[in-house]
C-alpha cells in the first residue's frame, strides 16, 4: 500500500482498479470537484458515480485519501494509470483557497519524496512530468477542457513555490542564543510560533528544542526526536492528542513520526 501519512483515510471500496498503474507516476493533476468537500468524498464512495480520485482537498486544507496509490483511481480516463489526480472542493471559476494551495504543495512534496516527481509545471500529458491540470489531457482524458478552470491553472506557480520551500528547508548557522552548548552540526531550524523558542535539526537527524519551544519530558536543549531531514512540525489530530503523542512531518520525505510525550 502507498498511503499518505498526513491525509485522512477514507479509501473507497468501489470506483477503482486494483493495481494497473505505472509507478513512478509522471506527476500530479489538478481537478475542480464541482462540489463540496464532504459531498465529493461521499460521491466517490457511491458505485453509481463511476469516478474516484486519489485525494480530495477541502477549502480549509483538509486532505482525504480515497484510493491507495498502488491502485488505479478513475479520475482522468487515459491518464489514470500514470498520473495522480487530486480533486479540490469548489466550483469553476473559483480559485483555490490559500489552505488548498498549501495542501496541494504538501501532496506534491510527498510525491516528490516517494516517487521523485519533479516540482515543476507541465502541460504535456504524454511526455511531461510534474504538476499538470485535467484539461491538458484533452479528449483522451475525458474532454474536460475547462477543468479545473483558468484561475486554478494560474495558481500553479504559487503551489510550486510553496512546494520548493517545503522540500528544501533553509540552512542556518549555529544560533547565538545557545553558544555554550556543544551541539552537532545544525542544518535547519523552525520557530515555535505558538510558544516562542525554536526547534533545531542536527545533521544526524536529532531535533533539539530551545527556549520556550515545546519539548519532550521538559528536556529543552536535549535531543528528543530521531528524524531525518527538514523540520516542519504539525499539530496532532484529536485522536493522536488524546493518545499523548507529539507528531512531526519531516518535509524531505514527509514521514510521520509519533512518540509518547509530556510537553514542556
Amino acid at each position: 500500500m502507498t498511503i499518505a501519512p498526513f491525509a485522512t483515510q477514507a479509501l473507497t471500496p468501489v470506483n477503482h482498479d486494483v493495481g494497473g498503474v505505472t509507478r513512478p507516476p509522471q506527476g500530479m493533476v489538478l481537478h475542480i470537484a464541482q462540489g463540496t468537500y464532504q459531498g465529493t468524498i461521499g460521491w466517490e464512495h457511491n458505485p453509481a458515480a463511476q469516478v474516484s480520485s486519489y485525494f480530495v482537498v477541502g477549502p480549509e486544507g483538509q486532505i482525504t485519501q480515497l484510493v491507495d496509490l498502488a491502485n488505479k483511481a478513475w479520475t482522468e480516463s487515459n491518464g489514470n494509470d500514470h498520473w495522480i489526480g487530486v480533486e479540490f472542493a469548489g466550483f469553476v471559476p473559483q480559485a483555490l483557497t490559500p489552505a488548498q494551495v498549501e495542501a496541494a504543495a504538501q501532496i506534491l512534496v510527498w510525491l516528490h519524496a516517494v516517487y521523485l516527481v519533479p516540482i515543476q509545471a507541465t502541460d504535456d500529458p504524454v511526455n511531461g512530468h510534474g504538476l499538470g491540470w485535467h484539461g491538458m489531457g484533452g479528449a483522451s482524458w475525458g474532454g474536460h477542457f475547462g477543468c479545473p478552470g483558468p484561475a486554478i491553472v494560474a495558481q500553479r506557480p504559487q503551489i510550486l513555490a510553496r512546494a520548493l520551500a517545503l522540500a528544501n528547508p533553509k540552512d542556518i548557522v549555529m544560533p547565538q542564543y545557545a553558544p555554550a552548548l556543544n551541539l552537532e552540526p545544525i542544518v535547519s531550524s523552525l520557530d515555535d510560533r505558538h510558544n516562542g523558542g525554536s526547534w533545531l535539526l542536527a545533521a544526524s537527524g536529532a531535533i533539539y528544542a530551545f527556549g520556550t519551544a515545546r519539548g519532550v519530558r521538559g528536556s529543552n536543549g536535549k535531543a528528543y526526536f530521531a528524524g531525518k531531514k527538514g523540520a516542519r512540525l504539525e499539530s496532532p489530530t484529536a485522536a493522536e492528542a488524546a493518545a499523548g503523542k507529539l507528531l512531526a512531518i519531516i518535509t524531505s520525505d514527509t514521514s510521520r513520526y509519533a512518540l509518547p510525550t509530556t510537553l514542556a
